[in-house]
């Protein structure tokens, strides 16, 4: 996926893609030293569309699984995590938003 190979050229180690449970999926779980990062890929003509594909109820889905990935994996839930966004448009430029959700 191009948006794991992204991160990873900035030094990320792919933890999980697609990962699935009943909550939901997570797109990307990616590892920077001791932080963990739930990455949502969404792709559209452009950016902003792609981002406005992105609503509550899919936010507190992404939440949900990824309190539970920290659980299924026993990982503390005081683990350092952060939500991003990542976008491709049509012609496959990636923008991604760390900390999309704070």
């Amino acid at each position: 996926m191009q948006v794991a190979a992204h991160y990873m050229r900035r030094g990320y180690s792919l933890e999980a893609e697609r990962w699935r449970c009943p909550s939901g999926e997570i797109d990307l779980v990616l590892r920077c030293k001791n932080a963990l990062a739930f990455v949502e890929v969404k792709r559209s003509k452009t950016h902003s569309m792609a981002v406005e594909r992105i609503g509550t109820r899919q936010i507190d889905r992404l939440y949900n699984a990824a309190m539970a990935y920290l659980t299924a994996k026993q990982l503390p839930l005081d683990t350092n995590i952060r939500f991003d966004v990542a976008t491709l448009d049509s012609i496959g430029t990636i923008e991604i938003v760390e900390n999309a959700f704070a």
